[in-house]
């Protein structure tokens, strides 16, 4: 359903309609470089930059500067926020971080729609890969706020014609695969995960341990140095807590890391073969990296992050869940806690 379903109440009429899992800040940039429409492109800029000056998310907050703006152009606030918002507000990256997007979605929707939108799942903490092209999202290097849809789209085209001989090691290809397995899991059982108390906040503490940021006093999660090549991680002149290195690393990630947290979950989770578990430890070899293959690597890689007080803060945020898809959690999370404990 749209915005303009109703036909009694056709107070968005004049807007363009959102498409599926479109953001409200995408949106609203269509509708400011609409001709038919009264809303502007310095209004729809004023809106986004208000928000950022006041600290508010202006995709996923609808509060008193977006109901102004409703209220100047006639939107319906009650039935945008119906629309737009996202149940889980703890899956949501920063709005400086929302930087990854598919490179196939914005090339067909030039193609189809003439214009590229946003999509919501790209600003989630467990989306690593598109799940309509099982391919991993791209990560601009810019924050491009309100243009990103065609700041991307133009960063996209000029990659894929200038970069065309670029190609991937043949041991990572493997991993796109593995990674998207762990996401389309968490995807199909989304509902039964919200249904069942603490289990999103088990999957969102465990992905942000995975790619907790790299201070003077500790080094990163696993994730972030995992797969890739770089062997200097950037250092955070703060002495965090753990759980805001957590916060911090889970928000401020890119499509990489999160790729490689879905992959150390998936070894938790049980979801991959001895073969499979084999060759992701060879391919983070290759880059002169480390990988965990059994649920007690991953345990010690985590309790290496973690001063004594924090152990007990730690292990105190898991709880025991009701089996998820079949999938009894609380057996394969016994030997991650026992390392830690």
């Amino acid at each position: 359903m749209g915005l303009l379903r109703e036909t009694k109440k056709r107070i968005l009429k004049g807007f363009p309609q959102p498409y599926s899992d479109e953001t409200l800040s995408s949106w609203l940039f269509r509708c400011a470089t609409s001709k038919k429409c009264a809303l502007t492109i310095e209004v729809a800029e004023y809106y986004v930059e208000s928000s950022l000056r006041n600290g508010i998310d202006y995709d996923f907050s609808f509060g008193v500067i977006f109901k102004r703006l409703c209220a100047r152009f006639g939107i319906d606030h009650l039935h945008c926020k119906q629309y737009f918002d996202m149940k889980n507000k703890d899956m949501i990256l920063s709005v400086r971080s929302r930087k990854s997007f598919c490179r196939q979605c914005l090339d067909e929707d030039v193609k189809f729609r003439s214009v590229p939108y946003w999509r919501k799942s790209w600003c989630r903490l467990d989306v690593a890969y598109c799940s309509l092209h099982k391919t991993m999202l791209a990560t601009t290097r810019d924050d491009y706020g309100l243009y990103r849809s065609w700041q991307s789209f133009a960063y996209f085209s000029d990659l894929y014609y200038g970069r065309r001989t670029d190609r991937t090691p043949y041991e990572f290809v493997t991993l796109k695969s593995l990674g998207f397995r762990v996401q389309n899991w968490l995807h199909i059982n989304r509902k039964e995960v919200e249904r069942t108390s603490g289990a999103t906040k088990l999957i969102r503490d465990l992905l942000s341990s995975f790619l907790s940021i790299r201070t003077e006093y500790r080094y990163c999660g696993i994730a972030r140095v995992a797969f890739g090549y770089k062997s200097q991680v950037p250092i955070i002149h703060k002495n965090y807590h753990y759980s805001l290195c957590m916060y911090h690393g889970a928000r401020d990630s890119n499509a990489i890391h999160r790729s490689a947290a879905l992959i150390v979950l998936g070894v938790l989770l049980g979801a991959y073969s001895e073969q499979e578990l084999q060759s992701l430890y060879k391919t983070a070899l290759y880059s002169c990296g480390i990988f965990p293959r059994t649920p007690s690597e991953i345990g010690y890689a985590v309790l290496e992050l973690l001063n004594e007080p924090e152990r007990a803060w730690y292990i105190a945020q898991f709880v025991n869940l009701a089996p998820i898809a079949g999938l009894d959690i609380n057996s394969r999370m016994e030997e991650f806690i026992m390392c830690i404990r």
